[in-house]
């Protein structure tokens, strides 16, 4: 990945300034880039823990996230098409789940630097400040959705009504993907025909049928 983000955006190659003094390496703004997406932390943070001011910090997020998103987008970051589709319905098959192509859940992150006054919003069952990630996954561990950053204390049905995954029939009639939201560890995803197995509380619904074990 450093690679690939440097050589898209010359901003993250280690360079000299007009005084001949050697800038930040790739290493230390790629750093400051994951930190914070992946503690929350403050852009001032940076200013004692990596000698990288306030505004330098928002600066290497803005073109990290532009660069991630540039390079990666047409591979990780698209539909799957009619042979990804068509490989993952063989595989549910032969498992014994004809019609689906993988597996839809919410899981709850937690906020541990949710502001105070935010508090009570984003605590759910689980007691303390979460976000919500609602992703589908097919067997291979793909994630071919992800919808992320509502309140922690919205349930599974409350996300997928705000989910963007069934945009496409809301407007068209017709997608290349549709699901369900299940708060069980059973869980189907429904292909064209709009059909996905669910286990628990679900919308009463025609994308969906129950699933019961026998």
């Amino acid at each position: 990945m450093m690679h690939n983000v440097a050589n898209y955006d010359p901003y993250f190659v280690q360079g000299r300034d007009a005084t001949g003094r050697v800038g930040l390496s790739t290493e230390q703004k790629l750093t400051c880039a994951m930190r914070q997406l992946a503690y929350g932390v403050t852009a001032d943070f940076f200013d004692d823990y990596m000698d990288i001011a306030e505004s330098t910090a928002i600066e290497i997020l803005e073109h990290f996230t532009r660069a991630i998103w540039n390079v990666y987008h047409e591979h990780y970051l698209c539909r799957p098409t009619p042979a990804d589709l068509r490989r993952l319905l063989d595989k549910a098959a032969e498992r014994g789940f004809p019609g689906m192509i993988g597996s839809l859940d919410c899981m709850h992150w937690q906020w541990k630097n949710c502001p105070t006054g935010w508090g009570g919003q984003y605590t759910g069952y689980k007691g303390k400040p979460t976000i919500i990630l609602e992703a589908v996954a097919s067997y291979d561990t793909w994630i071919w959705h992800a919808f992320f950053g509502l309140l922690g204390s919205l349930n599974d049905i409350n996300v997928l009504g705000q989910s963007p995954l069934f945009n496409d029939v809301a407007r068209v009639g017709s997608a290349s993907l549709a699901c369900a939201s299940s708060s069980s560890k059973l869980i189907g995803v429904g292909i064209l025909e709009f059909i996905a197995s669910v286990k628990g509380v679900s919308p009463n619904l025609t994308v969906f049928f129950k699933y019961r074990q026998q």
